[in-house]
């Protein structure tokens, strides 16, 4: 999972990181933020729909926003836990693209545990320094969560559990994988079920721009990361984006990254050309 992740740009939101202590326990609620908990101490009966799990001492419990849950604890316990937004550009929540399980179990409790530590103690610092390793330390968490549930053999989150971003899901997972043809909105619409005309309404409340709008940044995405990654001509690119041909591609890109492609070629060039040989002087230098 991380390495398809790594050529997108993650943002983080931190609403907020705690570590509670109670005698017992009775919460039942919803929230506009996923969160993440670690059962520290004690063991927890969690239910979100019709879910139902017992969260013991090691695990993590999962809660998506805007979907109501339980927690109950009849012995006291520790939670150590963090509300947050992640999503990677554009507009795709980090949460649905690694579909982890409600309650996952982590092969090593005591570092995800430091590392939230980390996690806290920077949490109440200000500054930039201190929203940098705010950034870097839930990140952490998320991925150690992340490498768990993959070990465990991936098991998705149930298909009852749904929230309204969960409705477009299907549509950008289906222009991600599709960007080298035509995709018509009537397409698009027919997905979710809706007339092209109230799908297009919905569409721009939900993110802020149409689909037809979406659909270009995902393009000039892609070829970004083809005019970094490969030697693919202009004209290949562009038609592994589903631009008509390198003018158009060339239009499009210019508009929103502010550049040609072909300069944006060098400057990715002239960035790794300057990095790999420093890392092999150093290795010689030991």
């Amino acid at each position: 999972m991380l390495p398809r992740l790594l050529s997108e740009e993650v943002q983080v939101r931190l609403f907020v990181v705690e570590r509670p202590r109670y005698v017992n326990l009775d919460l039942e609620t919803e929230l506009p933020y996923w969160v993440v908990s670690h059962v520290l101490e004690g063991s927890v009966a969690t239910s979100t729909g019709d879910y139902h799990a017992q969260a013991k001492s090691g695990s993590v419990m999962v809660h998506p926003p805007r979907v109501r849950f339980t927690e109950r604890a009849e012995s006291p316990g520790v939670h150590e836990y963090f509300g947050f937004e992640a999503w990677t550009s554009p507009h795709r929540d980090l949460m649905r693209l690694v579909p982890v399980d409600l309650v996952v179990a982590l092969p090593d409790p005591h570092a995800w545990s430091r590392e939230f530590s980390r996690l806290l103690r920077a949490s109440r610092r200000e500054g930039s320094r201190a929203r940098a390793e705010c950034l870097f330390r839930s990140l952490s968490l998320l991925y150690q969560v992340f490498d768990a549930w993959e070990a465990a053999g991936s098991v998705p989150r149930p298909d009852g559990i749904e929230t309204p971003s969960d409705r477009f899901e299907v549509v950008l997972r289906h222009m991600e994988r599709n960007l080298d043809r035509r995709i018509s909105r009537e397409e698009l619409a027919g997905l979710v079920h809706l007339h092209p005309g109230y799908f297009d309404r919905a569409f721009r409340q939900r993110f802020g721009q149409l689909p037809a709008a979406m659909l270009r940044q995902m393009r000039v995405r892609r070829a970004q990361h083809l005019l970094g990654t490969t030697d693919d001509t202009l004209d290949a690119i562009a038609t592994a984006c589903g631009f008509t041909d390198a003018a158009n591609l060339s239009r499009s890109f210019r508009s929103q990254v502010g550049t040609s492609p072909g300069r944006y070629r060098e400057g990715a060039k002239t960035t790794t050309q300057g990095y790999v040989p420093i890392l092999g002087k150093d290795e010689g230098s030991g």
